[in-house]
């Protein structure tokens, strides 16, 4: 099976019923999971906060938690010159943008972009899927 048929079967996985709610919490779940993945590896410091920040936004923005560079890295336990860096990136590859709701930027200056938003689901959803065929 090619790489393009790959990518085709994971983003049509069949309709399950998953609620935002499971979504959530899953994407909570899993950033706690990850602070702790050192205490059972040993001294090695995990990198690549990108995918951490972007399930914090992800859950943030739908508890309507505040989104500035400083409430994340509060939140992930990240130096804010880090997590500014990472944000940065990921406006100009465009997977995250910048807030110009007058009424809501202050507190969510950084919202994920629909397209990224649609994916983090799709992955939690096959995550939630493959869990509930562990445990059929």
């Amino acid at each position: 099976m090619s790489n393009d048929q790959t990518d085709t079967n994971r983003t049509q996985i069949m309709p399950i019923a998953v609620t935002d709610e499971q979504r959530y919490r899953l994407a909570s779940d899993i950033i706690a999971r990850q602070r702790t993945r050192s205490e059972y590896i040993g001294r090695i410091t995990f990198g690549e906060p990108s995918w951490d920040i972007l399930l914090d936004l992800f859950v943030a923005e739908a508890l309507h938690h505040p989104t500035s560079i400083k409430d994340i890295a509060l939140r992930l336990g990240l130096k804010e010159t880090l997590c500014d860096r990472y944000v940065r990136y990921m406006l100009n590859q465009e997977v995250l943008f910048e807030n110009t709701n007058r009424h809501m930027a202050t507190e969510m200056p950084f919202l994920i972009s629909p397209d990224s938003r649609d994916g983090i689901k799709r992955w939690l959803d096959e995550c939630l899927l493959s869990e509930r065929g562990r445990n059929s």
